[in-house]
């Protein structure tokens, strides 16, 4: 039910922070932005209800 909406992209954006230490890291390593990384986060948590 809740996590029917969990986003894949999300979850490898959450390892990639996890391995790389930092959302500036995981951020260059993604090709992205740090803002994108951290609305990706934010949407995560949202979804886990966390």
């Amino acid at each position: 039910m809740g996590n029917a909406g969990l986003n894949l992209e999300d979850l490898q954006t959450f390892v990639e922070v996890a391995d790389a230490g930092g959302i500036s890291a995981a951020a260059r390593h993604l090709g992205v932005s740090k803002s994108i990384v951290s609305r990706r986060l934010f949407r995560l948590e949202a979804d886990l209800g966390i």
